[in-house]
This record gives C-alpha cells, structure tokens and sequence, in this order.
C-alpha cells in the first residue's frame, strides 16, 4: 500500500510526517505565542527597558532562548519560514502591548485562571491578559481580525463578556472593558 511505499521504499517514517504537519499547527504556534508573550509583558526587565528597539531586542533573545524548549518542532528541517514568521509575530506583538503597558503602568495579569459562582454553577476561564489604570481585559487571538471585530460591533463577543465578568469585583463600578489583540 502507499503508507508502507512511503515509509520503508522511499525511507520516510511516520513520524517525521507528524511532526512536519505540525510545525505551522495554529494551536502550537498560538501556544508559543501566549507563553512567550506573558513572559515579556510580566518581566520587570523588559518593562523598564525605554525603546522599541531594546524591547524588540530583548524579545527577540527571550524568543532565541526558549522556543527550542518548547517549540522544538519549529527548529526541524524545513521549519525555517515557520519559526521566523511566528518569532516576528510573537516580536511585533509584544512591542505594541508593551508600549500599552507602560502606558497604563499598572500591574499586568497574564493567563491566570478566574472562576465564580453564577447560574447554579462554576463559571472559570482563562484570561490571556488583564491590565489596570483603567482595567482592561484583552484576549489574544492569532488570526481572526474581520470575525473578531464583527463579534464586538454585533455585541456577541461572549467570551470577552464573561472574562469581564470574572475579572471585575464587587468594588468596581463597572466591568473592565475588554479587547481582542490579533497577533
């Protein structure tokens, strides 16, 4: 059959056809790109660092030292323009959220677990982003930006509406507004 042409005439394993499917799998790279994110946004070091270029910089070496861990499919053979693109992404992305967190320069929240009691049942989720000064949620997203904005003009974000929900308290007036960031 073809399967066993494939893997033993032609010398290539089943396994090496997985993990290339998988080098430019969204949920791997959206992976990476939260993990990598919420690092940057929370490192006081890069926090105080006052350019672009050095926040850039430092990403970009955050990015060099820690995606072989745990990317490591992204450094095969041939993932090349896979790693590239997502290392680009995951640089861009954290310049312009870290200039918004400087800005607000409160205390920033990243992929944290809230939950409450509502409707006879627990209602949790997992918040990508929170900042303060004004509270803002912001749930990132790897691509997605017509049917994202759709979802906000047409008032049916849901998943914004409940993260605003859990995140707010009783002392706060109202919820924290909420966004989407494509990366």
């Amino acid at each position: 059959n073809f399967a066993h042409a494939v893997e033993y005439a032609a010398d290539i394993s089943r396994g090496h056809a997985v993990r290339v499917q998988q080098v430019d799998s969204p949920p791997m790279r959206g992976s990476l790109a939260h993990e990598l994110l919420s690092r940057a946004l929370t490192s006081s070091e890069i926090r105080e660092l006052d350019t672009d270029a050095a926040t850039s910089l430092a990403v970009a070496e955050l990015f060099d030292r820690e995606a072989p861990r745990l990317a490591a499919v992204l450094y095969l053979p041939g993932a090349d323009r896979s790693r590239e693109s997502i290392r680009d992404v995951i640089i861009n992305s954290a310049v312009r959220l870290m200039k918004e967190v400087r800005r607000r320069g409160g205390p920033v929240v990243t992929e944290t677990r809230f939950s409450k009691e509502a409707f006879g049942t627990t209602v949790a989720g997992r918040v990508d982003l929170l900042l303060e000064n004004p509270p803002l949620v912001v749930d990132l997203k790897l691509s997605g930006t017509k049917y994202k904005r759709e979802e906000l003009e047409s008032g049916s974000a849901y998943q914004l509406a409940v993260y605003a929900n859990l995140v707010g308290t009783p002392n706060r007036k109202t919820n924290p507004a909420v966004a989407y960031f494509i990366l």
